[in-house]
């Protein structure tokens, strides 16, 4: 018994000088390091009710809630606006109660258009599936889509009123506590959005469906653009890419007036990769864990004082910083180089995210860690990059697809045309060559981050081994 009791007594005593030695080992942090990422990288943003991040913030709102009263307008002020108490509001914020409001609308809406646009597998192939015909799926619910548009018609006034706001900036504050927009929402009232005004234009009135889809398309644009969470930088892009198949299976149908070609080519100027990069959010994410006044407790809102204080023993402010910054900047530097100059080591680093979260990755700022991991620095860095090449190269598709249509000629080879029009000089920004034409299966394409010809095929669940590709079916009109 007593040699029980001895192997015991140094059992715990061995944990316990392990657990010291591990608190003082988190007590070193890593020196002051040199940022090139500082708060004038971010332009400021406008709190005026102008500003249609507003409008986003309260699509989710209730069906019978004024959403510019000025009760609604400053609940969601006092969230972002510096001049307020964030802290506070942040601390009391509840995204679920935020969240509950919309949830049977959102399952009404989404479980309609899965039953009533459905070919192949599901009616998201419309969004996905280059074989799928999305006008016919759409034409085959018609009935469905205009009960849907009528019964949830506030929401799509409010999505209109989103769509046409001159200014969007997202004005997420500098911390480490993101509130985002309700994005489902988003997601369901925009492709309800899309699936109507494709409707539109099946049903004749061509002019009026494609110049919304247009609309829709310029505003996904900005959205990308004044994004600073990577999260609503990333559906800003799969609204782009959706509104683009939307236009693409348009153009595609037999009956398009030769007109409408010509609108979607105007309406589409010449895009940048900064149109669709993700450089504002990289920084913002970074500068949001640099410690400020309060930051410590906003992070750790859901600890009492003691647990807090344990927590804040194995947690270090510099190297999480540094962490962070490492990643976003290298992500950053990915993005900004054309990936058939990528290094492929420097590839590789990103496709599985973070490299810290080994068998002992506890050992050392372990609580920084964890904290990191609600900033861009937990996720899988390199399929962020290649989403900003794949919306940048359909959308080029798709103006070259607009001004192919306009100037086919069926007594010549496809790719002869090609070569003569103002749109296909501009090169696949990820191949750094023209883009590819499949005579057989009627695709234009580039060849995506990874560089091989895949002879057109796109999986848009595996980007990082894919083609970007669009069908061009091309009829004499």
């Amino acid at each position: 018994m007593r040699k029980v009791m001895r192997i015991a007594w140094w059992t715990v005593r061995i944990v316990l000088i392990l657990v010291v030695v591990v608190v003082v080992f988190n007590q070193f942090d890593t020196g002051e390091f040199k940022s090139e990422f500082t708060k004038d990288d971010l332009p400021p943003v406008s709190f005026d009710t102008n500003n249609g991040y507003y409008l986003m913030m309260t699509l989710a709102e209730p069906r019978e809630t004024d959403i510019m009263s000025e009760a609604v307008v400053m609940k969601y002020r006092k969230l972002f606006d510096p001049q307020f108490d964030n802290k506070k509001y942040l601390v009391e914020w509840d995204a679920e109660e935020y969240k509950k409001p919309f949830q049977k609308d959102l399952e009404y809406i989404r479980s309609v258009l899965r039953k009533t646009i459905k070919e192949g597998n599901n009616w998201i192939d419309g969004f996905t599936n280059l074989e799928f015909d999305w006008n016919r799926a759409v034409l085959n619910g018609r009935k469905e889509i205009r009960e849907v548009e009528t019964r949830f018609n506030v929401y799509l006034e409010r999505y209109q009123r989103l769509i046409d706001s001159e200014v969007y900036e997202d004005f997420s504050p500098l911390c480490p506590v993101f509130v985002t927009p309700h994005l489902l929402s988003w997601i369901q009232v925009g492709r309800l959005y899309m699936v109507v005004n494709m409707l539109e234009a099946l049903e004749g009135d061509w002019d009026k469906g494609v110049r919304n889809l247009l609309a829709h398309l310029d505003f996904t644009k900005r959205s990308i653009r004044g994004s600073r969470l990577v999260i609503n930088n990333l559906v800003g892009k799969a609204m782009a890419r959706n509104t683009l198949n939307a236009l693409v299976s348009l153009m595609n149908r037999e009956e398009c007036p030769k007109e409408i070609y010509r609108t979607i080519l105007d309406g589409m100027p010449p895009a940048s990769m900064e149109d669709f990069g993700t450089r504002k959010s990289y920084i913002f994410e970074y500068l949001a864990f640099t410690p400020t006044e309060g930051w410590v407790d906003l992070l750790y809102k859901d600890l009492n004082g003691f647990n807090r204080f344990v927590v804040g023993l194995f947690f270090q402010e510099n190297r999480t910083r540094k962490s962070i910054y490492d990643y976003a900047s290298g992500l950053l530097r990915l993005e900004q180089t054309p990936p058939y100059r990528w290094d492929s080591q420097q590839e590789k680093r990103y496709e599985g995210g973070p490299r810290d979260r080994g068998t002992f990755w506890w050992l050392q700022n372990p609580a920084g860690k964890i904290a990191a991991k609600e900033s861009l620095y937990g996720l899988r860095g390199i399929p962020i990059v290649v989403k900003a090449y794949q919306a940048k190269i359909l959308y080029d598709l798709t103006r070259i697809s607009a001004e192919l249509h306009l100037e086919y000629d069926p007594h010549k080879p496809v790719m002869e045309t090609l070569k003569k029009l103002e749109t296909y000089k501009t090169p696949d920004p990820a191949a750094g060559k023209p883009y590819a034409w499949h005579e057989q299966k009627q695709r234009l394409y580039g060849f995506g981050t990874d560089r091989d010809d895949d002879d057109g095929e796109m999986d848009y669940g595996n980007p990082l081994d894919s083609d970007f590709a669009i069908p061009v079916i091309l009829y004499v009109k």
